[in-house]
């Protein structure tokens, strides 16, 4: 199994945290999130410049698809998971590989009281297209997941393997999940989980 992992500005922290990991792990510089907007001097998100950084964003935010959509064929890549960049989920529909995102937000639901319902429609678009969703604890979401909804709950204790299979996989694939049973609202549907 090959664990690619991909990001932007934290690419330097994760290849330094993952050191000593070289043959398991390889890296992969992708495009940013737009994020946040913060106004200078202040824990206040800027709305004037961020709806101006939003539509440049949006401008791009095709070619962000085709440039991670390339990637992952070329990677032949055969699970996404992403926490919670809109992207990868948009270019796991077009190779028809299966998606997982984890986060206790998305960027459809962080931006909702800073944009327009219309101007959102791409990052629900791309969100609506993820397989699985794992709502880490404060996830206020709406039911992403198209194949399972699962929502955790906080568990610095425990780290106990679950394997499971997706569906169209040929091999399982092994998840460290921090749970025990009573923290999760939902399982994973009866044959897949373990």
């Amino acid at each position: 199994m090959r664990l690619i992992v991909c990001s932007a500005r934290l690419l330097p922290f994760l290849v330094q945290s993952l050191a000593g990991h070289e043959g398991a792990v390889e890296f992969h510089r992708t495009s940013s999130d737009l994020g946040s907007v913060i106004q200078e001097g202040a824990a206040l998100a800027d709305r004037t410049r961020f709806r101006v950084e939003y539509m440049k964003y949006m401008r791009l935010f095709p070619y962000f698809i085709d440039m991670e959509y390339r990637f992952l064929r070329q990677a032949r890549i055969d699970l996404i998971v992403s926490d919670i960049s809109p992207i990868p989920f948009a270019a796991a529909k077009l190779i028809r590989a299966p998606s997982v995102g984890i986060s206790n937000y998305t960027w459809y639901t962080a931006y909702k009281s800073l944009l327009e319902q219309s101007w959102l429609e791409p990052l629900y678009r791309a969100y609506e297209q993820m397989d699985y969703f794992i709502g880490l604890p404060g996830a206020k979401e709406p039911l992403w997941g198209k194949k399972e909804h699962l929502q955790t709950g906080l568990n610095l204790r425990q780290i106990t393997n679950y394997l499971f299979e997706l569906p169209g996989m040929n091999r399982e694939i092994a998840f460290a999940v921090e749970r025990e049973e009573s923290l999760f609202h939902s399982e994973f549907p009866k044959g897949e989980s373990c």
